[in-house]
């Protein structure tokens, strides 16, 4: 005999899910919360999430790009849960975790004109963004505005002069000194965020090229060497102080006290300009 067949879904339990696809193809990957996100997908631009709490399951219909598209050079983290910046080497974007059911990330430009050539040109110190970029210089965030240059006027030439390129250039952050290390070769220039002042430019001991932090800043200066500021080794040691006139340079000036660590003896030269 033939019989007609009929039943519901449900009554064959649960279905399978048709749009827990594999992650595309990227060039990077970060985490928001519970989503993770595969950066650089669909030609470099794409910002592809998972389902919040399903890590492996990658819908395509859940994909954003990044406003101007450009390849990603770089993502990290930043002080606030669940915000991510993407930089390009013209753009800088924040990417926060949302609850959307039309995908669970948002992206907004927080400089469209102004980005990193690499991921070693910029870092994130608490709730700014320290770099040095190819349009700009040395740049930072100064609140919403737009990127401010002010704070290195006084170092720009040296900048020229020592041959910093926004390809060569190595930014990061000393917690321990709250120091902002810009360093190219075997040069370096420390911007203390505390006093708004530049330090005399460092000598390191190698051609840095990346650094990392780990209770202080430590610069890679090749051959799994590590060199963090003010330190040396035997009786080389690092200069990195700078001088306040209190905005009264027609005034003689007195040094109060030097502080310096060191395991040898030491000699330290004091250098004026009666001008």
């Amino acid at each position: 005999a033939t019989f007609d067949v009929e039943w519901f879904n449900g009554e064959l339990g649960q279905e399978a899910p048709i749009d827990h696809d594999v992650p595309p193809t990227c060039t990077h990957c970060f985490s928001a919360n519970n989503v993770m996100v595969a950066a650089g997908s669909f030609g470099g631009a794409g910002l592809s999430p998972s389902i919040p709490g399903v890590p492996e399951a990658f819908p395509p219909d859940f994909t954003v790009f990044l406003p101007g598209g450009g390849a990603i050079t770089a993502c990290k983290a930043t002080g606030f849960a669940g915000s991510i910046l993407v930089a390009t080497a013209s753009s800088v974007t924040s990417v926060i975790a949302t609850n959307s059911p039309i995908t669970p990330i948002t992206v907004r430009q927080v400089w469209p004109t102004t980005g990193f050539a690499t991921g070693s040109s910029w870092c994130v110190v608490e709730d700014e963004i320290y770099g040095f970029s190819g349009q700009r210089g040395a740049v930072r965030t100064q609140g919403d505005g737009p990127p401010d240059t002010s704070f290195a006027n006084s170092v720009h030439k040296a900048f020229v002069d020592l041959g910093f390129t926004a390809s060569n250039t190595v930014v990061g952050y000393d917690p321990r000194t709250d120091t902002v290390v810009f360093a190219s070769g075997t040069r370096a220039l420390c911007f203390a965020r505390s006093r708004g002042w530049w330090h005399l430019p460092m000598e390191v001991s190698g051609a840095v090229t990346s650094a990392t932090v780990s209770g202080q800043l430590l610069l890679d200066v090749g051959a799994g060497a590590l060199q963090s500021p003010e330190t040396g080794s035997g009786t080389t040691g690092f200069a990195t102080f700078a001088f306040d006139d209190a905005d009264f340079p027609e005034f003689n000036h007195t040094v109060v006290r030097v502080r310096a660590a060191t395991n040898a003896t030491s000699q330290l030269d004091l250098l004026t300009d009666l001008d």
